[in-house]
């Protein structure tokens, strides 16, 4: 039974990435999941997904923004100010402060953000 779940989680990330990659419908998405999962696991991958969605909203304006600030002809210190003042603005919790610090690291170094669920 455990192999089972297993394989059709696995199923479940596959199927969604292909669904995604290329473009399908919400609609698609929706009878895919609830064929392998049903409904109500269904609303509650649609509701993650639109907690996702928001996370990566704030975080690539949050990074357009401190770019921004970096790219500026302030002093250093009027920087780290500002990014520090942002940061808090934006992201009120230690924790997504915390998350936050990993996509700026990521960013910095030109790295793909690590947004693909």
């Amino acid at each position: 039974e455990n192999l089972q779940e297993l394989s059709k989680l696995d199923d479940l990330h596959t199927l969604t990435k292909q669904i995604k990659a290329r473009n399908g419908s919400a609609e698609e998405l929706r009878q895919m999941r609830t064929a392998l999962v049903g409904a109500e696991a269904t609303q509650r991958l649609e509701t993650l997904d639109i907690q996702r969605n928001a996370w990566q909203q704030r975080v690539t304006g949050y990074l357009n923004q401190r770019d921004e600030v970096l790219h500026s002809n302030m002093s250093d210190s009027a920087k780290k100010q500002a990014i520090q003042q942002l940061r808090q603005q934006q992201f009120s919790s230690s924790q997504e402060q915390l998350r936050l610090r990993t996509f700026e690291t990521v960013h910095d170094q030109g790295g793909e953000l690590p947004f693909n669920y």
